[in-house]
């Protein structure tokens, strides 16, 4: 993901980008009512790993630094939910600065902030419908 992503244009601010997918699950068994159940969906995610010293190499201190950072954006299709959160789909955006890697992070535990922004999912309905409905009772 990062060896042919290597962005010297900015000098001073020389960087890998990693552009990574993925899958997410949230659950928000705690949350207000309306909002409990588990929701998930797709995930697109840009990590950058500083080039402190602009030598082209991920040196020990440059990984261990606070120099790194994360951005993604989240999608969320219908039926992708469970609990009061099973008709509901959106999108949102997830954001960590200042990241360390000494070690890799777990999977369910990577520190950062965000939002989400839900709203119920439509049912689609035939254009006809409606008149067949009124034929019934005629």
């Amino acid at each position: 993901y990062f060896a042919m992503n290597y962005d010297n244009s900015v000098p001073g601010a020389f960087a890998w980008k990693g552009n990574l997918p993925g899958t997410f699950t949230l659950d928000i068994t705690s949350a207000m009512p309306g909002f409990v159940g588990t929701v998930g969906g797709g995930v697109q995610a840009e990590v950058t790993l500083k080039d402190v010293n602009s030598d082209g190499i991920f040196n020990p201190y440059e990984r261990e630094g606070d120099d790194n950072s994360i951005n993604a954006t989240l999608s969320i299709p219908c039926d992708a939910g469970t609990g009061e959160m099973a008709e509901k789909r959106g999108g949102g955006a997830f954001q960590a600065n200042n990241m360390s890697f000494p070690f890799l992070p777990a999977t369910d535990a990577m520190p950062g902030s965000g939002n989400i922004s839900l709203e119920p999912c439509t049912t689609s309905t035939e254009p006809s419908s409606w008149g067949r409905i009124k034929a019934l009772y005629r």
